[in-house]
């Protein structure tokens, strides 16, 4: 499972104003041969049966990234213009195949002699877009709320949850390339092809070096080191995409073993730490609050590991109200799945292993069994729930993979 941050900058840059390019591009040509019936005067719209109506405005709900204003700019629509329910429709077809979101519904309904165009995002297509915000990989130099404004501008339906496959895509790039080229004039931005094959829609400047010169962690309970994971970041090219790809695997090496089992990730900051000659050097911060300490409890066997208490009890290491080390706990398992006697048994599960944390005294309590068969491959219920610290782990919503803010 990956999770997306949203790096911050200290850069500001004011930055130049964009304009939409003055060659209408194939999807808005679509758009605006499908609103031309709806600027016809009524009487022009001769055996139409939704004729003599004027477009009142748009309703919106379920996304803040796109105002009414964002709407009829788009659809090239006017509040007040003559239109009819089919023209609104046919903008509303138009404006789904652009993929702007997982799911949406757009509709033309009417009010007496006013209609209107309604679109209505559902909360399930909200949070699946968490995994879908796009990625500026590389811009470090710029702010992510500055670069969602200067493509805004120009693209009036454009959002960051824009879908990998939407043919905005393709308008997206020259409003990166003028960014790019306006710091690095022979720097050019593309989509990253790596990433695109997993699912990731991830825009990267080509033609400047973005070297990683320290990596630090801040936060409650931060560790003295993130040793391991560093050595395989710092000195590379700065990409918030692996950024996001490998953090993961800090709280698994810093925060897991040591019993913090639910960090609460916060945004990071990219120190930009000044550009020249297409060399831009970046420090990176993580902020990581350890959250509660958990404290082992116990460990129970079931199936054929019941057995075998004595040997395995004699075996694990942890007391009583150490810290829990999700580490050693997962390497105890695999041990024990490893035992002949636990190879013995014919079924296609090696074992299972359940975690069930109490909240209330900040406890642990695991439970490993060994089926005899595949038919036994359940715990019992007082060994449930079970708790994923990667699933479980607190982080924020509105952290996404972007460089610069």
């Amino acid at each position: 499972m990956q999770h997306r941050i949203h790096a911050a900058s200290d850069a500001n840059p004011a930055g130049p104003v964009f304009c939409a390019p003055a060659a209408l591009s194939s999807i808005a040509l679509l758009l605006a041969l499908l609103t031309v019936s709806a600027a016809l005067p009524a009487h022009a719209q001769s055996g139409a049966p939704d004729g003599g109506l004027t477009l009142a405005g748009a309703r919106i709900s379920g996304t803040r990234e796109i105002s009414q204003q964002d709407l009829l700019r788009g659809l090239n629509l006017g509040i007040g213009q003559p239109v009819t329910l089919s023209a609104l429709r046919a903008a509303c077809r138009a404006l789904k195949a652009l993929e702007l979101f997982h799911s949406y519904q757009c509709d033309a309904v009417r009010e007496e002699d006013k209609a209107w165009i309604v679109l209505d995002v559902p909360a399930s297509s909200t949070s699946a877009q968490y995994e879908d915000e796009i990625i500026f990989d590389n811009f470090v130099w710029l702010t992510r709320a500055d670069i969602l404004a200067r493509i805004k501008q120009a693209i009036p339906l454009f959002t960051s949850h824009l879908q990998i496959n939407s043919p905005l895509n393709a308008q997206v790039l020259p409003v990166l390339n003028q960014l790019a080229t306006d710091r690095v004039p022979l720097a050019h931005v593309v989509r990253d092809e790596f990433w695109t094959e997993r699912n990731k829609n991830v825009y990267k400047v080509e033609g400047i070096h973005v070297p990683v010169v320290a990596i630090s962690v801040e936060g409650q309970n931060a560790p003295r080191s993130i040793r391991q994971w560093a050595q395989g970041y710092e000195s590379n090219e700065f990409s918030m995409a692996l950024l996001n790809w490998r953090l993961n695997s800090v709280l698994e090496e810093a925060y897991f073993p040591r019993g913090y089992l639910h960090p609460i990730v916060q945004e990071p900051q990219v120190v930009f730490l000044g550009g020249k000659n297409g060399a831009f050097p970046v420090r990176i911060v993580l902020r990581i609050d350890s959250g509660p300490l958990y404290t082992f409890k116990a460990l129970r066997l079931e199936g054929r590991a019941a057995a075998h208490k004595d040997e395995l009890g004699s075996d694990w290491s942890l007391k009583p109200g150490a810290p829990y080390d999700l580490d050693y706990a997962r390497q105890f398992f695999f041990s024990v799945t490893k035992y002949d006697w636990a190879r013995a048994a014919k079924r296609s599960a090696a074992g299972l292993d359940c975690m069930r944390i109490d909240e209330i005294d900040r406890t642990v309590t695991l439970t490993i069994k060994i089926p005899e068969t595949d038919a036994d491959l359940a715990l019992s219920p007082e060994a449930k729930p079970c708790a994923d610290p990667l699933l479980d782990s607190f982080f924020p919503g509105n952290l996404v993979m972007a460089a610069g803010q």
